[in-house]
């Protein structure tokens, strides 16, 4: 499971998201009552997203979360995710997901032993075959990664880093 969050000593991004779906199709539903919301494809156009959803998108699916001016999330391939409110955005499944700070900032929580907290910049995310996921640090501020029972370390702009979930 991959979350993101806002830090606590930032503003946190608005709780109603835009969501847009280039390819495929996306399913909406409620976090409360598990019952079909929407259906979106490219043709529905961007939609705000309130919290307390769930999304399912199809295999060869591209879409883009965005608070406006704050931060984006790009998700490509199948992917599920749950939008809660504050902000708070909990992947389950994806196979790439590109992750773009302007202000705000977030953390990123993959499972229950990786956290990552990005102040700016732009990070790559990727699902390997073992399960353990991919990062590549494309710009902007270091990005703190804490491993649960392991010392915190820093990813620099132009790294990369394999971890285990």
């Amino acid at each position: 499971m991959l979350a993101l969050v806002p830090m606590a000593a930032a503003p946190a991004p608005p709780s109603d998201a835009q969501l847009r779906v280039d390819s495929g199709r996306v399913v909406v539903f409620s976090l409360a009552s598990a019952t079909e919301l929407c259906s979106l494809t490219r043709a529905s156009g961007p939609r705000a997203l309130a919290g307390g959803v769930f999304v399912q998108a199809s295999a060869r699916s591209d879409l883009e979360l965005r608070w406006p001016g704050k931060a984006s999330v790009r998700l490509a391939g199948p992917a599920a995710f749950a939008l809660e409110t504050a902000g708070r955005l909990e992947l389950e499944r994806f196979q790439n997901a590109e992750l773009e700070v302007r202000r705000a900032g977030l953390q990123l929580a993959l499972g229950n032993d990786i956290e990552l907290t990005l102040a700016s910049g732009a990070l790559q995310v990727t699902s390997l075959p073992d399960g353990g996921v991919a990062l590549l640090h494309r710009g902007g501020q270091p990005v703190e990664i804490g491993v649960r029972a392991q010392a915190s370390r820093t990813l620099h702009p132009g790294e990369r880093l394999r971890l285990r979930r």
